[in-house]
């Protein structure tokens, strides 16, 4: 299979670049750069642009009754590889800001730390508690779920992500998106980088991971809990380096994640492997911008999604996506949206002139993320490096552009590491 060589050739010479310009992206001592290079170009894009440009598995690309057209695929793949050069070129540029993540041993305050945990993990309990009765206990999905009403959960997901059931609850949800998997990290962080090992922290990280499982899998959303296991699993390379223990937490991972994917889409195991790992985890994750390109006509009007509090002064449409969705499997109760790696959303609102510009936008805010980075890690190591993993792991390129162009990706993960780290400062 020709795309399998491309693929793993094209990671080994990015990997050996970066590290020639003096910047490690895989491996112990690793910059946290490279787990959103790992997820956004090497897992969750490249792998896919290659299987459709090589003409592999239609019948996992072509959806509906709608056949993709070699000018499309053509045109696409240009424009990618064009948005993945404009990034990798702009690290390179600059990767004297961004070296030297080097791990240390800082002096730990075991007692401050403990106390720190401790309010962490009772946050994340109340809000969960808080969470499920805003959304009220028989709308969960995920206890539908188990409950054996697959359908039901997919329904209640799709209300819940399109808000028809309230499921957002303002001014703190976006903060315990980022306190759950920063807690956890946190704990992990310390008990990678001290010495003498502590039970205390084992049973501490044991009981965040709990909560977080219950918080990323309520939706029954397939992605978060398998991007956050992923990144705690970065986080230890970047401590220990590529051994044993990292492939067999990564084999039990990609075990729950089967199960759990086969459970909810009530398929065959046997058949799961070929069928999920292709078309949902590489094809599926950028098919959005090949579906835009050739079925949206591109309007000023798909600016308007995301522009902060426009839906206080205006009715906002679908987004490209979602017109596209409706487009290809008309209305639907358990549909709720089509990945795009950024290059879609931009197409939609600017036509051509997107491709060209986009990556540029997105580079910039990858940028300035690693450029703060650089500095609040000098301030607080045990604070700010856990926080850069969760940052890094959340700027998904697949999920639109418009997060880059408005900065959300920037602002509000600021405004709750601020938080945390005061939060920190106030314990004695």
């Amino acid at each position: 299979m020709l795309y399998i060589l491309i693929y793993f050739l094209i990671i080994f010479i990015t990997i050996k670049l970066f590290k020639h310009f003096g910047l490690i992206i895989f491996g112990k001592n690793m910059h946290p750069i490279g787990i959103l290079i790992f997820f956004n170009i090497y897992l969750f894009s490249l792998a896919g642009v290659l299987i459709i440009y090589l003409g592999e598995f239609q019948s996992f690309i072509n959806l509906g009754n709608i056949i993709l057209t070699e000018k499309t695929i053509n045109t696409i793949t240009f424009w990618y590889f064009y948005s993945v050069f404009i990034l990798f070129f702009t690290l390179m540029f600059f990767v004297n800001y961004m070296k030297n993540f080097s791990i240390s041993t800082p002096l730990v305050d075991e007692y401050k730390n403990s106390k720190f945990i401790f309010l962490l993990i009772i946050l994340k309990f109340i809000f969960i508690i808080i969470l499920f009765s805003y959304i009220g206990f028989n709308n969960i999905p995920i206890l539908n779920m188990i409950n054996g009403d697959v359908t039901m959960a997919r329904i209640l997901k799709k209300q819940i992500m399109d808000e028809v059931i309230p499921g957002h609850i303002p001014y703190v949800t976006n903060f315990f998106k980022f306190l759950f998997p920063f807690s956890t990290l946190y704990i992990f962080n310390i008990f990678l980088t001290i010495k003498s090992k502590n039970k205390k922290y084992i049973i501490l990280l044991i009981m965040s991971f709990l909560f977080d499982i219950l918080y990323y899998t309520y939706k029954v959303e397939k992605s978060p809990l398998f991007i956050f296991s992923l990144t705690l699993i970065f986080l230890y390379i970047s401590h220990k380096g590529i051994n044993k223990n990292v492939y067999f937490f990564g084999g039990i991972l990609t075990f729950i994640f089967v199960v759990f994917y086969t459970l909810y889409m009530q398929a065959d195991f046997n058949s799961f492997v070929i069928e999920s790992i292709l078309s949902r985890l590489f094809i599926g994750q950028n098919l959005g911008m090949y579906y835009i390109y050739q079925l949206i006509e591109p309007s000023s009007d798909y600016l308007l999604n995301g522009l902060p509090l426009i839906n206080r002064f205006m009715e906002v449409g679908e987004k490209a996506d979602e017109v596209v969705m409706i487009k290809i499997f008309g209305e639907s109760l358990t549909n709720v949206n089509m990945n795009t790696y950024y290059l879609g959303e931009a197409y939609s609102s600017m036509g051509e002139a997107g491709f060209l510009i986009s990556p540029f936008i997105v580079s910039f805010w990858i940028m300035a993320f690693m450029l703060l980075f650089r500095y609040l890690i000098r301030i607080n190591y045990f604070i700010f490096y856990p926080a850069s993993f969760v940052i890094f792991s959340d700027l998904q390129m697949s999920q639109g552009f418009n997060f880059f162009l408005y900065g959300k990706w920037f602002l509000l993960p600021v405004v709750s590491i601020l938080i945390i780290y005061y939060l920190y400062k106030l314990i004695k």
